[in-house]
């Protein structure tokens, strides 16, 4: 190419010669073209600028010099090359640094996208606009310290509520640190459902205890609120009752000296509400009169005001446009909020989750393999553990039967099983020790086995007193982990999980954080880690867990506890019969827990629930009594 161009530019400065003396091009002629025609078109290429390259290229007559133009012309191509390409990615880390703030933003626990739900919610008092839209509004000189104050009195327990003011203050106010001023510790139950101040704790490393100088801490009136007063005038910051939950807090309300949303409704009664104070920013009062006035001054409509915490009615009702807190007077669990289809449960989620609402886990991309798993223990297999395999296969639906264990099983049932070539042994060791090399009980082995296949493998476990009554729909199957509750009350825990049937995808991550929690809690009872504290998984994480109450009912010495009902839980010595259920009908299975064991006579010669389920089971299963009884 560079031949051509080299010729091309000899060719034209013959024809501007030419042209210049007026001479005929002898090449052109035969094509009875006008030599200042031609000259013309040559001329208008001439003005280019690769046509210049390489006119120059050609009048430097040593190669040397040509190598220094070749030279000169890559080096200045390179130098442009990378003035561009620099200028090019400037652009492009900008942009990359404005994401990177919002992802750091998003990385506080909560999700962006649900933003939106974050509505505006005080329009009195001064504009965030004169604040600038830059982020850096409480980078303004003169605001009151970002520091969150809470007081804690009286002798009682840290509860869910209290867990969720403290998170929601902390992501909507965004404090440099946390005073949790107490005279009294929390209480911690025996049963150790009430953790929840100590998982505040170590969700914020900037939470600092604060020991009341006092002899006395006020949960109410008007002594209560002069030592809030107290505190406020000594550190300056936000006051925030206990068991509220903030909707919004604009940067503006830091900006006033002080500022006050609790309200003296009569002498000894108050509205609770937040107050914000800078350092010294008032003379805290001595007396119930003088509080009365200080509290206001905080109300003046120069300043702009403050209402006070609105219960959870009036937010359902009224919704964000009046609220700046919201108080949560009574008792709830995580539980109460998954659910709860009111202004005040969206609210709830979003302090607890980061997110409007809560569904488990579920994809049709990959799904639950449709198999079943037992662990055989006493290979020598009995009419239950046949029963309740023949369930699983042409009851619930599965496509084959896996019994793990040491040794296949042996006996009648199992031959009988055999001869389906749907039920297949796999060899398996059980383990043999737990922490520092005591011996492992029976119960421990099989939850670490359970865990083991199903992470490994995925499917259906299956404890063999487990009676399937129904087929699994096949929605179960997209879900990332099924289990039911349990029935037995203990403490002050709202629920349990049990574990006797579950469905789980593999490589779960409820199973993978169920196997972590029994290596943390090793030295704890397994019944108590592995119904309870299991149960403390699905509070901080409802979505790695379908909790379905109708997937099993579970039965002991023949009273049956249906988890759908009311008042369900009963203490397992006391064991109360729960109401009566459809067992064809309201459950897919029943964990049958009952001395002695279903038998071939049982099923025969008596009758109920259970011999109607296992006659059931054999019909579907195309066996007849009379079959089973020649054999």
């Amino acid at each position: 190419m560079l031949i051509h161009w080299t010729e091309q530019s000899l060719r034209m400065d013959e024809i501007e010669e030419r042209r210049c003396r007026n001479e005929p091009d002898p090449d052109n002629h035969k094509h009875g073209l006008p030599i200042h025609l031609l000259s013309g078109v040559y001329t208008a290429r001439k003005e280019s600028l690769l046509h210049s390259f390489y006119r120059i290229v050609y009048r430097a007559r040593s190669r040397s010099q040509r190598r220094r133009i070749y030279a000169t012309f890559v080096f200045i191509s390179c130098l442009l090359f990378l003035l561009i390409f620099t200028q090019q990615q400037n652009s492009i880390d900008t942009v990359d640094t404005s994401y990177s703030e919002a992802d750091k933003e998003g990385a506080r626990g909560f999700d962006e996208p649900h933003k939106a739900a974050e509505l505006k919610l005080l329009q009195n008092g001064a504009n965030d606009e004169e604040f600038g839209d830059d982020g850096g509004e409480d980078l303004k000189p003169d605001l009151a310290p970002p520091i969150i104050h809470y007081l804690w009195c009286g002798q009682k327990k840290f509860e869910f509520r209290h867990y969720l003011s403290i998170k929601r203050a902390n992501y909507i106010i965004k404090p440099d640190k946390i005073f949790f001023h107490y005279l009294d510790m929390p209480l911690i139950d025996n049963e150790q459902y009430y953790t929840w101040f100590n998982q505040t704790r170590f969700e914020n490393d900037h939470i600092l205890l604060k020991k009341l100088n006092a002899t006395w801490c006020p949960q109410e009136g008007a002594e209560r609120y002069m030592l809030v007063l107290s505190i406020l005038e000594y550190f300056g910051g936000i006051y925030i009752p206990e068991d509220a939950l903030v909707v919004d807090f604009p940067i503006h309300l830091r900006a006033v000296q002080f500022m006050s949303g609790v309200v003296a409704k009569s002498l000894s009664v108050y509205s609770e509400g937040v107050i914000v104070a800078k350092k010294n920013g008032f003379i805290s009062p001595s007396s119930q009169n003088g509080l009365n006035i200080v509290l206001a001054s905080g109300r003046s409509a120069a300043q702009g005001t403050i209402e006070p915490c609105g219960s959870i009615e009036h937010y359902n009702k009224e919704g964000e446009d009046d609220c700046i807190c919201v108080l949560v007077k009574d008792e709830i669990f995580p539980s109460s909020i998954w659910d709860l289809q009111t202004n005040f449960g969206i609210l709830s989620r979003l302090s607890a989750y980061g997110v409007q609402s809560v569904e488990p886990n579920f994809s049709k991309k990959t799904t639950i393999p449709k198999i079943a798993h037992y662990i055989c223990w006493d290979c020598e297999l009995k009419f239950g553990a046949f029963l309740s395999i023949l369930s699983a296969l042409n009851v619930a639906g599965l496509s084959k039967v896996y019994v793990h264990g040491i040794k296949p099983p042996s006996g009648m049932w199992w031959k009988i099983l055999q001869e389906t070539g749907r039920v297949i042994h796999v060899y398996r060791e059980y383990p043999e020790m737990s922490h520092e090399r005591g011996a492992m009980t029976q119960e421990l082995a099989q939850g670490i086995m359970r865990m083991t296949i199903l992470l490994k493998y995925g499917g259906v476990y299956c404890d063999s007193k487990v009676i399937w009554t129904n087929q699994i729909p096949d929605e179960l199957f997209g879900y990332e982990a099924v289990a039911s509750p349990d029935w037995r009350v203990y403490g002050s825990w709202p629920d349990s999980v049990s574990h006797t049937s579950m469905m789980a995808k593999k490589n779960s991550e409820y199973l993978y954080r169920l196997r972590n929690l029994h290596k943390k809690k090793r030295l704890e009872s397994f019944w108590f880690v592995d119904q309870f504290l299991a149960y403390k998984i699905l509070e901080q994480s409802p979505t790695v867990l379908k909790f379905d109450r109708h997937f099993q009912v579970k039965c002991l010495s023949h009273n049956c506890h249906p988890t759908w009902h009311a008042n369900y839980k009963t203490s397992l010595v006391e064991n109360m019969p729960g109401p009566a259920f459809d067992w064809f009908n309201e459950t897919l299975s029943v964990y049958w827990d009952v001395f002695p064991e279903v038998e071939l006579d049982t099923v025969k010669y008596t009758s109920g629930p259970i011999v109607d389920a296992a006659r059931r089971v054999l019909q579907k299963s195309g066996i007849s009594l009379q079959v089973l009884n020649i054999r």
